[in-house]
């Protein structure tokens, strides 16, 4: 996977891979229904927001949990928390989940 520049939450991406006995990756062809989404294949901060929303309007309607929610982003809190005390302090840390 390469882009344009080193942000690859923004950009759009080219995906090059191999098979088997291949001596070298040639690109690989995104599914036509990745294009259909929301935002395309554009890698543009406002195509991922739209991605997002369509998904959250889908777990609302479906009753789906696809989009992360609260509990979800408060554990990653609590995880770069305790990776950033463990770094400050050299001593393995827990994390917990509640």
């Amino acid at each position: 996977m390469s882009s344009a520049n080193g942000n690859l939450q923004v950009a759009d991406l080219k995906l090059d891979g191999g098979r088997s006995d291949q001596a070298s990756v040639e690109p690989i062809q995104l599914p036509l229904a990745f294009a259909r989404a929301p935002g395309g294949l554009s890698g543009e901060p406002r195509a991922n927001v739209l991605r997002e929303y369509a998904a959250l309007g889908r777990d609302i309607r479906e009753g789906t949990e696809v989009v992360p929610d609260f509990d979800y982003a408060l554990f990653r809190h609590r995880l770069l928390a305790a990776i950033e005390e463990a770094a400050r302090t050299g001593t393995t840390q827990k994390v917990s989940s509640q």
